[in-house]
């Protein structure tokens, strides 16, 4: 993923996972998830992808320094998944989730299955 910021910083991340969604107060994990693919990549049906049973792989990580508030302890509980999106949302040329300070954008790969 890269975010060109509006101020002319790039960040590039190489993450472990191709998005990443906080998740929000009173909200299940699969209503992030699905929150995640219509927010990062405009999927409007999710529910085609997530469902309330869909099962997380979820690891619990030992309490470190917040990075969003420094000098606050932060534990994190990890929930992932994999998820293959059909023809019909794969777009070669990438996404792009435009935000106020910063435009992200995802390049992704075709999965073709074995």
């Amino acid at each position: 993923m890269r975010s060109p910021f509006t101020d002319g910083r790039i960040r590039k991340r190489d993450n472990p996972t191709s998005i990443g969604e906080k998740i929000k107060h009173g909200e299940l994990p699969f209503q992030a998830t699905r929150r995640a693919l219509g927010e990062e990549l405009g999927i409007d049906h999710t529910e085609d992808y997530i469902g309330a049973d869909t099962s997380f792989n979820v690891q619990v990580r030992e309490p470190v320094i917040s990075n969003s508030y420094p000098g606050l302890l932060t534990k994190r509980t990890i929930y992932t998944l994999d998820t293959y999106l059909t023809k019909r949302d794969f777009r070669p040329e990438g996404y792009r989730e435009v935000q106020e300070d910063k435009t992200s954008i995802f390049k992704w790969i075709e999965f073709a299955p074995l």
